[in-house]
């Protein structure tokens, strides 16, 4: 086991130094929720001072870094780095307690970490990352019949991000004692949401509960529903578990038919039912694609199934290269500190509003004010929230920018009017390989 655990831990290490080196600010969610969890304090509250439409468990934890490590874009991204890092050794010691042998559990490991999906997110501070870390570790201890701690560990999963109730399922299926199991999982969530109900109020549940299943679920999105977000990675982890489902078939392997072909419902579900789709949603299949990744490479001894396992991972790589590309090039986001550079030099002591994720990373980066607290919700929260309402707000602050992107705000017919009105065209910046253009409006009063 040791000389694995080495060099799974030597890898990320290096993997880490990288990330590190090469932090930069890229477009991404991330920027909202460092600039939440930079402004979080006894007086400053989620959901009762400021909009958060998550789970508050990460708000707390990038908080807690930036109290150790000073508040910086570095010390935000470290929270995703450590907990992407964790899931790794724990997606190891969990597939030893499957594969009951290290050299499966190992190449597990490292198909997750070669993955583009890691490689692409592994920095990608969206919560999610501490969510899998638990996930897993509830995982191992639930394997290991500690049902106490894994339903514990499991509730702060759950209260990083929601999705993790999707896999109880999945974690009730190999509990030894499902009745222990079920209860405990019952007694934490429901201690954990009262505590929560207790502290946050009524906003808490209407914010980050209401909100998210009426958004996700029924809520019609202002533009086309973006598939692709799912099938560049999709395309690559489906047909993966459509194999291990026909290999474990084959083999009356029931364990991990049921890790397969869990993993292809959860996916086809998300896909085929919500009404907005973000990549970072399927990372939780990524640890079980990966024990099926092990298992069908390792259990069928045919070179042909072999070698279309190892071009599958080759051509997610190769599909997935500009997407890779964009995020991790420094070259690529300059306009982001262009834009940041721009505004901080004309706004004086005025605010500035718009395209949440610039927004937050401006306001973030260089200490400067926003409107209200729109900042975490975007535009689906707003036309939830009632755009009327926000825009009365936008006409009582009066912010000195606008920052729109790709049309993002004047797609909505009641913001462009407001635009229309009030602002005028300032400057234009943008990332012409990924069609990313900003436009900064300027007040005209």
């Amino acid at each position: 086991m040791m000389k694995y655990l080495f060099c799974l831990v030597l890898s990320l290490l290096l993997i880490a130094f990288f990330k590190i080196w090469n932090v930069h600010a890229t477009f991404s969610d991330e920027n909202v929720y460092f600039l939440l969890a930079r402004d979080l304090s006894p007086n400053h509250l989620p959901y009762k001072d400021f909009s958060f439409v998550h789970p508050p468990f990460q708000l707390f934890t990038i908080s807690i870094f930036f109290k150790i490590f000073g508040s910086s874009l570095l010390s935000g991204k470290l929270v995703a780095i450590i907990f992407s890092s964790l899931s790794v050794l724990f997606l190891f010691l969990t597939g030893r307690k499957i594969f009951g042998e290290d050299k499966k559990a190992f190449a597990s490991s490292l198909f997750f970490i070669i993955f583009p999906a890691f490689i692409i997110f592994g920095d990608q501070e969206l919560g999610v990352w501490e969510s899998i870390f638990f996930l897993l570790a509830s995982f191992y201890c639930l394997l290991d019949k500690r049902y106490l701690i894994s339903s514990l560990l499991y509730s702060i999963s759950v209260f990083y991000r929601y999705l993790s109730i999707l896999f109880f399922p999945l974690l009730l299926y190999f509990s030894a004692d499902r009745k222990k199991f079920i209860y405990f999982s019952f007694l934490f969530n429901t201690l954990i949401f009262f505590i929560l109900f207790y502290f946050f109020g009524y906003e808490f549940v209407t914010q980050s509960i209401s909100y998210q299943l009426f958004n996700k679920l029924f809520m019609k999105p202002r533009g086309e529903k973006d598939y692709w977000q799912y099938l560049s990675l999709g395309i690559f982890t489906l047909p993966l578990l459509a194999i291990t489902s026909f290999i474990s078939y084959e083999k009356r392997n029931k364990k991990f038919l049921i890790i397969s072909s869990y993993s292809i419902f959860y996916e086809l579900s998300l896909f085929l039912i919500l009404k907005t789709l973000a990549y970072h949603y399927f990372l939780y299949t990524l640890p079980f694609v990966a024990f099926c990744f092990s298992y069908s490479f390792f259990s069928k001894k045919s070179l042909f199934v072999r070698i279309s396992l190892l071009a599958i991972l080759v051509f997610s790589l190769i599909s997935n290269f500009l997407s890779i590309d964009f995020y991790l090039n420094k070259e690529r986001s300059k306009y982001i500190e262009e834009i940041a550079n721009y505004i901080a030099s004309s706004i004086g002591n005025e605010k500035i509003w718009g395209e949440p994720s610039i927004v937050s990373y401006v306001v973030f980066s260089r200490n400067l004010r926003t409107v209200n607290n729109y900042c975490d919700p975007f535009m689906d929260y707003w036309r939830y929230l009632n755009e009327e309402k926000v825009i009365e707000v936008l006409e009582k602050e009066r912010p000195k920018f606008i920052i729109d992107m790709n049309s993002y705000l004047i797609s909505s017919p009641k913001f462009s009017e407001f635009i229309d009105k009030y602002y005028v065209l300032d400057k234009t910046f943008g990332e012409r390989k990924a069609r990313i253009f900003y436009f900064i409006y300027k007040r005209l009063y």
